[in-house]
């Protein structure tokens, strides 16, 4: 009985002995093993897609934006068209794991000052990207407004009528919403829309979801030019809430090369107060539908990312309420180029598990 205790024990020691050799071999070949530090890998990779969302991305983006504000008087059947001019802003960003922000300036340096007033504006986007659900937010502030068809309205030299500014209108948007892919096995809304995955395989995937937002348009005084003779509108905002459809589809072009083409269509009802004289309130209720076609195009790659995307962003009344007289439609479209750089110092140590 001994013996055998003896043997047991003995074996027990070789064994636990060559564990911790292979061990402490293992652990000696991953502090020396090759990899060097700018080592890009997959967190998860699939026959249609490589998702590289562990790694830390930074990104810098040029867009060119244009925003409209069309308000149509009902009554008198007059139409104005308001819009800042157009801007070229420049910001950074980043993306790690699920969370993806940019933020995006217009400064006084790049673009022209309209009256002496420098134009400033904050356009703030953040992604929340699971692998089946999609989370959006999105802030954006816009001031100093040029009236773009003065002519139907004013009277004068040519120069003062093109040159028609509002500083002191503004507008404000802030968004939230979420979809559902449907086809997350083998679409990737992360390598079509943020680039922090790599389609490999072309594939396209319906979504579904829902979005509310607020917008707004307000002035110092009212909103419409004194020589229009109308009512003093000092303010409109409005909140609507509403299901989205959307359908997205990423060509692949010899392994690298990707086109993404998108269609969200968004039914949603709307809630509209406008001011007068900043004391009167007039509430409307109405549908409207959000259209937002988007194109993307560029070149991906495990360790860099390079493209443009175009986004357009539509609505309309689908019927005016007999109790309103002023309809007002916010129109917006962004033209975006983008480069984009992986780096793994946040995630390196994955290499050791």
């Amino acid at each position: 009985m001994r013996s055998y205790l003896l043997i047991v024990l003995f074996s027990y020691s070789i064994n636990a002995f060559g564990q911790n050799l292979v061990n402490d071999n293992r652990e000696g070949l991953m502090k020396h093993r090759d990899f060097p530090k700018d080592t890009i890998w997959a967190k998860l990779s699939t026959i249609y897609y490589d998702d590289y969302s562990n790694q830390l991305g930074l990104f810098l983006q040029a867009k060119h934006k244009t925003t409209s504000v069309i308000i149509t008087d009902r009554l008198s059947n007059s139409r104005f068209d308001y819009s800042p001019k157009n801007q070229l802003y420049l910001g950074p960003g980043f993306t790690y794991k699920l969370i993806g922000n940019g933020l995006s300036f217009s400064f006084g340096l790049l673009n022209n000052k309209d009256d002496g007033e420098p134009i400033k504006r904050i356009d703030v986007y953040v992604n929340l990207i699971l692998k089946k659900v999609v989370f959006d937010f999105g802030l954006r502030f816009y001031q100093n407004f040029t009236l773009k068809n003065p002519s139907d309205f004013l009277t004068g030299s040519s120069g003062s009528i093109q040159n028609y500014i509002r500083p002191d209108i503004r507008t404000v948007y802030m968004g939230v919403g979420a979809v559902y892919v449907l086809n997350h096995e083998k679409f990737s809304y992360r390598a079509t829309f943020t680039q922090t995955a790599i389609q490999k395989k072309s594939a396209g995937s319906l979504m579904l979801g829902t979005q509310v937002f607020l917008q707004g348009m307000m002035g110092d005084s009212s909103i419409f030019p004194s020589a229009a003779g109308l009512p003093n509108v000092t303010s409109n905002s409005s909140v609507y809430l509403g299901l989205t459809t959307a359908y997205a589809y990423n060509f692949v072009i010899k392994k690298h090369f990707f086109l993404a083409l998108s269609l969200s269509s968004t039914l949603e009802l709307g809630k509209a107060v406008t001011v007068l004289n900043h004391t009167d309130r007039y509430t409307n209720h109405y549908p409207i539908l959000h259209l937002q076609p988007r194109i993307v195009l560029g070149i991906n790659k495990p360790k860099w990312y390079f493209g443009a995307s175009v986004r357009r962003d539509y609505y309309q009344q689908l019927f005016k309420p007999d109790d309103s007289r002023f309809d007002f439609v916010f129109n917006s479209a962004t033209f975006k180029v983008f480069y984009g750089h992986r780096f793994n110092w946040l995630s390196r140590k994955q290499l050791r598990e």
